[in-house]
């Protein structure tokens, strides 16, 4: 009977390990389909988010992705760490101008937004429509964001 060193066991415990990072950075691109039932390919994590929904915002930050929130609307005070985030405006009324100035790779808004679909449709910016009229969908889209930013199991 052969015996292994622990040398070996080392080799094969860093293998397992860089092994998981390539699962975990392989995971992209992921593709969805938003609310609208469109097919959305996303590359990589989201950097630069803009959240015009209260609800998606308090998902993210409840998944540990609030860093990636550069922007959200004026009526985001949940949890106390939206204070440190730009304000881009109202729900009903988000700037253009300030929600450009952030240079935003994702925008998450809802079917009010038709303002900001119309001026960033064509743009390299995702525009991503995940509303939840239902349970089942808000469990739904807590999956999705979990999946958009490689946080599934958390989510």
């Amino acid at each position: 009977m052969t015996r292994t060193t622990p040398r070996f066991h080392l080799w094969i415990f860093l293998f397992l390990i860089l092994a998981g990072e390539f699962v975990e950075a392989s995971s992209y691109p992921v593709r969805i389909n938003d609310s609208t039932g469109a097919p959305i390919a996303i590359g990589g994590p989201p950097q630069r988010v803009i959240c015009l929904v209260p609800g998606i915002t308090e998902i993210l930050f409840e998944l540990g992705c609030g860093d990636a929130i550069k922007g959200l609307t004026a009526y985001e005070t949940y949890p106390p760490e939206t204070a440190d985030k730009e304000v881009v405006g109202g729900f009903l009324s988000p700037s253009i101008t300030r929600i450009e100035a952030l240079n935003p790779d994702v925008i998450f808004l809802s079917s009010l937004h038709q303002d900001i679909r119309d001026r960033f449709a064509g743009d390299p910016c995702l525009l991503i429509q995940l509303e939840s009229h239902s349970v089942e969908e808000i469990f739904g889209t807590v999956e999705t964001l979990g999946k958009i930013f490689s946080r599934e199991e958390k989510a």
